[in-house]
Order: structure tokens, then C-alpha cells, then sequence
């Protein structure tokens, strides 16, 4: 029994370690990720740096599913019929350290019913859980610019699952008065939760949960490793003509 206990204990090393490396440590005091030494400070929007230019344009544009057949793996809780005037809204606030939380949108219509799912990244911070790595992180500490503020990536989530919002194309667009307004394009990813007995404890997001059913992390997401989170979501679709400075406040 003695050399059984060693063995266990020495297995449960291994793995703890193996589960260590697959993240990067989250230093908390100085609000930055910390990748094999390298610090990813979060970057000012790009434009002026308080939101953009100019005041037109809209945080609500046209989604444009990768296929239905993935709107309706998505969506999920009902088979989709003919879904049409897919929209997607983006409300973001930005914190004053350039982390943001807000909502993201995305609503269809179908049947003659409107149907709109909201994912959020709340402005609370995580309690201290003994043996956690993201104790006293904000919720919404891996929502920010990168790569010279020309990319976005930021973790949202609902009930059901959770998704990733992905800007990847800023632009200037006239307005027609002279003025011109920062226009935004990307994608949304998505992950759903699989059939769980157990409810998601209420102490973390799925980005900060380390394992089982409602671990939603994604390497390139949390680490700013890349864009895509194509290691743990799977492609919704794409958008453009975002306001910038309607969209991130």
C-alpha cells in the first residue's frame, strides 16, 4: 500500500504539471500574460485611442453564418427552419486599463420569431480558490488589442456555451460629411457545453475553469499566441462595417 500511495503521488505530480504548461501563468498585480517571459500588454484601440474616429456607423451589423448546418449545430436547443436577417451587436466598454467587457450579440430570425444570444464578460473579479491559477484575475482579463491594436480576440459566454469574438480588419470609411469613422471585420467562434449533470460553478468563466465540461479555454485566445482559436472553437461566421467607436466604448 505504501509503494501504491508513492505511485499516486508521483502520477499526480506528473499531471499536475502537464496541466501547468498547457496555460501560461496569469499575473494578476500587473494585468498582463505572461507567455515564456514575454509580457502581452493590452494595447490602445486602434484610431485615436478612445474609440475611433468620427461617430457614424453602428455596433450591430449583418452575420453571415459559415453554413446552416452550423447555425444549427450552434444553436442546438431547437432545429433551425428557414433563419433569416442574422445580426450580430457588439457592446464593449473599455476599462480604462484598454481591457473590455460588454456583451456580444447574435440574433436571427426564424418561424417568424426572433431569437437573440447573449454572451457576456462581466466586470467582476475571480474569488481565490486554493490550488486555482486565475485567482483575483478580472472576468474579462484576456479581452484586448494586440499585434499593434490591429487585432482582437475576447472570450463571452451564455449557458449554453461560449464564444470568441475575432477582430482582423480595421479600415477608414467615409461618412459622407467629410468625416471618417474606423470600421471593423472578423468572426465569431463558437463552443458549445457538452450534457453535464453538474451546473458550472458560479466562482469562474469557462476561461478560467481548468478542465471538465465547461472549460472553454483556447491557447491562442488566453496567450495571444494567434488569432483563431482553431485548437478548441469552431467557426460561426464573419461580419463587417462594425463602428469601431460604437462598438468599443
Amino acid at each position: 500500500m505504501k509503494n501504491t500511495k508513492h505511485l499516486l503521488l508521483a502520477l499526480t505530480a506528473l499531471l499536475a504539471m502537464g496541466c501547468s504548461n498547457k496555460f501560461t501563468a496569469m499575473d494578476a498585480s500587473s494585468g498582463s500574460i505572461i507567455d515564456n517571459g514575454q509580457d502581452w500588454e493590452p494595447q490602445i484601440p486602434p484610431g485615436d485611442g478612445g474609440g475611433g474616429s468620427g461617430a457614424a456607423g453602428s455596433n450591430k451589423v449583418t452575420f453571415v453564418p459559415v453554413s446552416f448546418e452550423e447555425m444549427n449545430s450552434y444553436v442546438a436547443i431547437r432545429p433551425l427552419n428557414y433563419p433569416t436577417d442574422y445580426t450580430v451587436q457588439v457592446d464593449l466598454q473599455n476599462d480604462g486599463t484598454n481591457l473590455f467587457s460588454g456583451s456580444v450579440r447574435i440574433g436571427y430570425t426564424d418561424n417568424n420569431m426572433r431569437y437573440e444570444g447573449v454572451f457576456l464578460s462581466g466586470t467582476g473579479v475571480n474569488n481565490k480558490i486554493e490550488y486555482n491559477n486565475y485567482n483575483y484575475l478580472k472576468e474579462y482579463q484576456h479581452n484586448f488589442w494586440f499585434q499593434n491594436s490591429s487585432k482582437f480576440t475576447g472570450y463571452f459566454q451564455d449557458s449554453y456555451g461560449a464564444i470568441v469574438l475575432v477582430i482582423d480588419s480595421v479600415s477608414s470609411q467615409g461618412n459622407g460629411d467629410g468625416l471618417n469613422t474606423t470600421v471593423l471585420g472578423g468572426s465569431i467562434w463558437y463552443r458549445n457545453f457538452p450534457a453535464s449533470q453538474a451546473p458550472q460553478s458560479p466562482y469562474r468563466k469557462c476561461w478560467h475553469v481548468e478542465g471538465g465540461p465547461f472549460d472553454c479555454r483556447s491557447w491562442a485566445v488566453s496567450t495571444k499566441a494567434g488569432v483563431e482559436p482553431t485548437d478548441t472553437y469552431r467557426k460561426l461566421g464573419t461580419f463587417s462595417g462594425l463602428s469601431l467607436p460604437q462598438a468599443f466604448k
